[in-house]
């Protein structure tokens, strides 16, 4: 028996899915028999969690019934070595099983990590360049120049490529089999098809391309067929090459997983799908269900391990049941090698086999009116303009038993996707949105994470608590201690660096003795520094970089990090910071693979990635805000949704491309002198210099615009009760995100325009904190105790209330936060969360102490509010005269009758008279900016907030 379920965003999918696993179970199958897959390991676990409810449902309903039950409980026993995972874990699974006695894998094999994967993928590539260039050193550099003028270029170019398609390689089936000849062809085919059915054919130029390249006039430029056929056998020569460089870099590669005992993604789905070709009668023995959860994320060779099994059963006359669940709207996993095609190649063949195709489309998430303006849209979305098997068809939602009668929408025209332009839709938004997230969840969904920063600022600036519904490992500590030695590695005179670097876990000194050796840096150099080992390797690796090398910055670290032993520590002290940035390093490296950085630019990008630090969660909180984007939104529903809007997708400027139909390397074009009339017949001529490479590249274009569809359908079909809908406005009544467009009469009766002044959104707390602008010009400098050149002066006690894990910095601007929290109102519970949202990693140590000192705070009030006509905390001071900018900010102001003020500045740490005369001279620049105003200062204060109450004033007359 085999049955393809599609199922709508909201139909009951996973209900499906545990009923029909809970009726095979009745059937006197074993769990053990029946494999359930999905897409991630966080859905596996939610399944396994939702099958064993359904079971003890179940045996609670088998009143007369013994037999049955005895046996569900046998199987309730029994579910926690059941095979319910990710399609990975059941291959590894197969080849534990079976595969050690065929030679597949070793008994000590495992999983390789991402970064251990490019490492080798690094070695596997270096290999088959060298083999290949020692063979034909003439003709590899007659390929690196056709590519680029400048060889190393060249070479680095065909370095990504090999590597990238290492990574996809599952993609590539042909690879082994498929001569360049034949891949040409095929590809040719393809594009044609594609180009005739999607794109038309409007373009002379590629008319003529496609018609077997005729003579070429385009005004005084002639591109004569003899020179196109010549530039196309040059392409089809040079890929022979590039073929031949492919093909030993992958045997390579699987060599050094062999010996390395390792396996990746890819080689546990090749091996996997090898053993069930070549043995499937002993996987059948074991194996009588297969239920494929999200079977529109699965890649081609995936399917051919079940289509495999189901195949030989048939031959057998044992036919095995088999289940595949999912929405083909919702594949938007290209990136990883899901084939959206497959899904409507499958449809056709379980058809074939007489199988059972069912479509499930009601709607049991979302209100009336929000279906109906769903099935409006995907309508149109979904109207298909080819017969290419990756478009799809749309069935419209339809409502449930269930489905309530509500459901607001509203469709929000942006006339800009800036920081600036999207400011009122932001603030807009979040008004509308903080009435859901007080009584359940509120989700503002993008298509990346930088769409979600101006969300984050605005919340964060009026203390609405909010969480990222993602595990980044841009906010870990991993992240800081990495960047922080990036830093210092990129500018050996940045202290500051220097400093958090000394006091992290690469060295872990106390603040004192890191002051001491900073101290010491300034004064001697490098050289205190080098009787450690890190700093010498940091050496030798500054150098290096002088050096440019073909090999990613993102190995390089890795090897440094090696080198040092700081991964195996983390390995065994901090299993999370281990994975956290062997996840950055990956990040790194991928993004490497289309940007060419310098290592001062990848720093400045690593910089950037840090963002603004909230919660971090896997799991959806039970109400509040949450920032997501479009994929880590997938499977999830909110009570409201608000979808910013994405602008088109940039022009793909990469040197390669590949899809599931072949790949490609752009060659260099021969340099013609263009008349400025002959401008634009340059793109033309690059066209003809790699016909096949804008081949793959248009197919790509086109599949992406598909996907982009299916993202669009995800991020509106999470919403229950409300939707806000963000697009941009185009003119003549045009609406779009991304490639989509939609016209104004479609949108009619829900498009709402913004009030020129969206309402602020109103704070959970009775105070809003200041917004203060960047400025224009310097401050006056705050003089700290680690400035200061006598180091005789510095600090030497250590402060005993710093929390763990928490820098002095952090630690600082956490209490200043939770002063001005506490001046104005705030209860303890938000007064601590606000304080904490200044915070990057907040600790649970950081926590407690915050609430000590509001509960100080509470019981020895110091401010003086009587008398006061009013008071400002994180006051800009800043005054003009002729001669000089005078420019600060103060902690806090008291404002008395008769124009005169207090000004107090809160500090952190033990009172020490070396600090004292640096905070006083601080204080009085301050009160100097204030009697240039025109106001007469009364008193300075300086607030000690980790002294005894009877002694953490320090005040003096100004």
């Amino acid at each position: 028996m085999i049955e393809l379920i599609g199922a709508n965003a909201g139909a009951g999918k996973t209900t499906e899915i545990v009923s029909r696993y809970v009726e095979f179970i009745r059937q006197k199958f074993s769990v053990d028999e029946v494999v359930l897959t999905t897409f991630t390991e966080a859905a596996a676990a939610q399944l396994r969690d939702r099958v064993k409810l359904a079971l003890i449902e179940e045996i609670s309903s088998c009143v007369n019934d013994e037999g049955t039950k005895e046996h569900l409980e046998t199987q309730l026993l029994y579910l926690p070595t059941a095979p319910i995972g990710t399609i990975h874990s059941f291959c590894f699974e197969l080849l534990r099983r079976f595969g050690v006695s065929k030679g597949l894998i070793s008994l000590e094999a495992r999983l390789a990590s991402p970064i251990e994967v490019a490492e080798l993928a690094e070695r596997a590539v270096e290999s088959a360049v060298e083999e290949v260039y020692s063979a034909d050193s003439e003709g590899f550099r007659k390929l690196l120049t056709a590519i680029d003028p400048n060889g190393l270029e060249g070479l680095l170019t065909v370095e990504r490529f090999l590597k990238e398609v290492i990574h996809h390689r599952t993609r590539f089936p042909f690879v082994h089999t498929v001569s360049p000849e034949e891949f040409f062809e095929k590809a040719g085919r393809e594009f044609k098809y594609i180009y005739r059915e999607v794109f038309g054919s409007k373009n002379t130029l590629v008319k003529e391309l496609l018609k077997g390249f005729k003579s070429l006039k385009l005004g005084s430029f002639e591109l004569s067929r003899n020179q196109v056929k010549k530039r196309k056998k040059l392409e089809v020569e040079k890929v022979k090459l590039l073929h031949e460089l492919l093909v030993k870099a992958l045997a390579r590669y699987d060599e050094l997983l062999k010996e390395n005992e390792l396996l990746d993604y890819n080689s546990l789905l090749i091996k996997a799908e090898k053993l069930v070709r070549e043995a499937p009668s002993e996987v059948l023995s074991s194996y009588r269900v297969f239920i494929i959860d999200e079977f529109q994320d699965t890649d081609p060779i995936q399917w051919r391990i079940i289509e495999t099994l189901y195949e030989a059963s048939q031959r057998g006359g044992s036919e095995i049941s088999v289940l595949l669940v999912g929405d083909p709207k919702q594949s938007i996993y290209r990136f990883r090698s899901a084939d959206v095609n497959l899904w409507n190649r499958v449809k056709e063949w379980v058809k074939e086999k007489g199988g059972k195709v069912t479509e499930k489309t009601e709607n049991y998430r979302s209100g009336r009116k929000l279906l109906e303006f769903f099935n409006t849209v995907f309508k149109e979305l979904y109207r298909k303009t080819t017969s290419h098997p990756a478009e799809l068809d749309f069935v419209p939602f339809r409502p449930s038993e269930r489905t309530a009668e509500g459901g607001q929408v509203e469709v929000i025209p942006i006339k800009s996707l800036s920081s600036y332009g999207l400011a009122p839709f932001v603030r807009y938004a979040v008004s509308k949105l903080k009435p859901y997230a007080e009584r359940g969840t509120a989700a503002v969904i993008a298509r990346s994470w930088s769409a979600l920063v101006p969300f984050a600022r605005y919340l964060k600036e009026n203390g609405i608590p909010f969480t990222y519904l993602s595990s980044s490992p841009y906010r870990s500590e991993a992240f800081e201690e990495l960047l922080n030695l990036l830093k210092f590695t990129l500018n050996p005179n940045d202290y500051t660096s220097l400093f958090f670097l000394l006091t992290s876990r690469f060295l872990g000194l106390t603040h004192p003795e890191a002051l001491d050796l900073v101290e010491e840096v300034k004064e001697e150099g490098e050289s205190p520094l080098l009787r450690y080992k890190l700093f010498r390797e940091l050496k030798d690796f500054r150098s290096q970089l002088k050096e440019r090398s073909v090999h990613p910055y993102s190995l390089q670290i890795y090897s440094l990090l090696l080198r040092l032993g700081y991964l195996s520590a983390l390995r065994l002290s901090d299993p999370d910071s281990f994975s956290s940035l062997l996840d950055l390093l990956w990040e790194i490296h991928t993004v490497e693979t289309v940007e060419s950085f310098t290592f001062e630019e990848l720093v400045h990008y690593l910089e950037g990635l840090g963002g603004d630090s909230a919660s971090s969660a896997a799991r959806v909180p039970e109400r509040g805000f949450v920032l997501t984007t479009i994929h880590s939104s997938k499977g999830l529903e909110f009570n409201a949704v608000a979808v910013v809007p994405w602008d088109k997708p940039r022009p793909s400027y990469s040197r390669f491309t590949y899809s599931n139909i072949g790949y490609a390397v752009k060659l260099h074009a021969p340099r013609y002198d263009f008349s400025e009339e002959e401008e634009h017949l340059k793109p033309f001529y690059n066209w003809c210099a790699s016909p096949y490479f804008f081949y793959l590249q248009k197919l790509n274009d086109f599949l992406n615009r598909l996907e982009e569809k299916n993202l669009f359908y995800v991020a509106l079909t999470r919403a229950k009760e409300a939707l806000i809908l963000g697009l941009k406005e185009r003119g003549k009544g045009k609406f779009s995100t991304g490639s989509i467009t939609f016209d104004s009469s479609l949108l009619k009766g829900y498009l709402k325009q913004l009030p020129e002044n969206p309402p602020a959104v109103r704070p959970d707390r009775s105070f809003v904190p200041k917004l203060l602008p960047e400025p224009s010009v310097n401050h006056i400098k705050i003089r700290r105790p680690s400035d200061h050149a006598d180091p005789e002066e510095l600090s030497t006690k250590e402060n005993p209330h710093l929390p763990n894990g928490t820098s002095p910095t952090e630690y600082g601007d956490a209490a200043h936060a939770l002063c001005e929290a506490f001046l104005k109102g705030a209860d303890i519970d938000r007064a601590v969360n606000y304080a904490l949202g200044h915070v990057l990693n907040p600790t649970p140590s950081l926590e407690e102490r915050l609430r000590e000192l509001y509960r100080k705070l509470s019981s020895n009030n110091p401010f003086p509010l009587e008398g006061s006509i009013r008071f400002e905390t994180e006051l800009p001071l800043l005054f003009y005269s002729e001669d000089s900018i005078l420019r600060g900010r103060a902690d806090l102001v008291f404002f008395k009758e008769g124009g005169s003020v207090e000004v107090w500045d809160f500090k952190t740490g033990l009172k020490e008279e070396a600090k004292l005369k640096l905070y006083r001279e601080q204080l009085t620049a301050y009160a100097d900016v204030f009697r240039r105003a025109g106001y007469t200062v009364n008193r300075l204060v300086l607030l000690f907030l980790d002294e005894p109450p009877d002694v953490w004033l320090e005040q003096f007359e100004p």
